[in-house]
C-alpha cells in the first residue's frame, strides 16, 4: 500500500505539486480511514487508482488524487455523525482530470433526513430537499421536502427521496486547504436519482470549501437526484456549496441544480467569498 517516498515526489511534480515532507503514503488499494484513526495524521498522501474512505476530522501535510483515484466517506443512511469528510490540509490538495472526491449517494437513505421526501396516499415518492426544494409526485398532490441547512457553513447531508426505495440523498465534503485546491476532476455530493419512475430523487448534499487558492478546470457540483420525470416521483432538491478563497482562478463548473422529475426540483444554493471581501454572493 505505502509505496517509495520518490513515488510521491514523483507524482507531486508532475501536478504542479508543493514540495512534500521527509513522510508520505500511496494508497494503491483501496482503504478506509476511520474517524480517530491517526496513522496518517500530518502525513503527505497520494492516492492512486483506488479509492480511499476517509470518515471524520482528519489532517493531512498535502493530498495528491492521480489516475483515476476516488476519495469518499461512508454512507449516512440515518445521519452517522462520523459519516462524513473533513479534512485539514496544511499544503494543497490536487485532483487530475481523472479522479475525483465524489460523496454523491453518502446522505440520507429513503425517506430519511430533515428535508425527507414523502410518499403521497398513491405510494409515488415526492423529491427530497435540502438547499432547494423538492418536488411533488403525480397524483394527490402534496408538497416535496423542505430546505435546511446554511447557506455560508453548510454542513449536513441531503435527505432522501420519497418511497421505500426512493434515491439516497448527498454526502458531506468540508475541506479546509491552507495553500492551493487545485480540481481538474470532479468534486461532488450529488443526490442520486430515483430507482424507478414511482421513487423520488435524493437532494445534493453539503460542499463547503475554503482555500488559498482555488484553481482548476473541473467540476464542483451538489446536484439533486433525478426523479420519476412525467412518469411519477419528484425530483431531488439542489445541495448547498459554499467557497471561501483569497485566490480564485478556477474555470471549471459549479452546479447546485435541483433535478428533473414529475416536478423539477428547486436549486441550491452556491456562496463565495474572498476574503477581500466584506459580504459574500449567493
Amino acid at each position: 500500500m505505502n509505496q517509495p517516498q520518490r513515488t510521491i515526489q514523483s507524482l507531486a511534480f508532475v501536478l504542479g505539486f508543493t514540495a512534500v515532507s521527509a513522510f508520505g503514503f500511496t494508497f494503491t488499494s483501496n482503504t478506509t480511514i476511520g474517524a480517530g484513526d491517526l496513522t496518517y495524521e500530518g502525513q503527505d498522501i497520494v492516492v492512486s487508482n483506488c479509492t480511499l474512505t476517509v470518515n471524520g476530522p482528519h489532517n493531512f501535510a498535502s493530498l495528491v488524487l492521480t489516475d483515476s483515484a476516488v476519495l469518499t466517506h461512508s454512507a449516512a443512511p440515518n445521519g452517522e455523525a462520523a459519516n462524513l469528510l473533513s479534512l485539514t490540509i496544511a499544503g494543497d490538495l490536487a485532483l487530475d482530470a481523472a479522479s475525483r472526491i465524489d460523496v454523491s449517494a453518502r446522505g440520507y437513505a429513503a425517506q430519511q433526513g430533515p428535508g425527507e421526501g414523502t410518499a403521497n396516499p398513491g405510494g409515488w415518492g415526492r423529491g427530497a430537499g435540502h438547499g432547494g426544494v423538492g418536488g411533488t409526485a403525480v397524483n394527490y398532490g402534496g408538497l416535496g421536502g423542505g430546505a435546511y441547512d446554511s447557506i455560508t457553513t453548510p454542513a449536513q447531508w441531503g435527505s432522501g427521496g420519497g418511497s421505500g426505495s426512493g434515491g439516497p440523498g448527498g454526502g458531506v465534503a468540508v475541506l479546509n486547504i491552507a495553500g492551493t485546491l487545485r480540481v481538474d476532476g470532479t468534486l461532488t455530493a450529488d443526490g442520486s436519482a430515483a430507482p424507478n419512475p414511482q421513487c423520488g430523487g435524493g437532494a445534493g448534499g453539503s460542499l463547503w470549501i475554503s482555500a488559498g487558492t482555488l484553481t482548476g478546470g473541473g467540476l464542483i457540483a451538489a446536484r439533486g437526484g433525478a426523479g420519476g420525470e412525467i412518469q411519477g416521483g419528484g425530483g431531488g432538491g439542489g445541495g448547498r456549496i459554499a467557497l471561501y478563497f483569497t485566490q480564485n482562478t478556477f474555470v471549471g463548473t459549479v452546479n447546485a441544480a435541483g433535478a428533473l422529475g414529475y416536478q423539477t426540483a428547486g436549486a441550491g444554493t452556491i456562496y463565495t467569498k474572498s476574503v477581500a471581501e466584506s459580504v459574500g454572493h449567493v
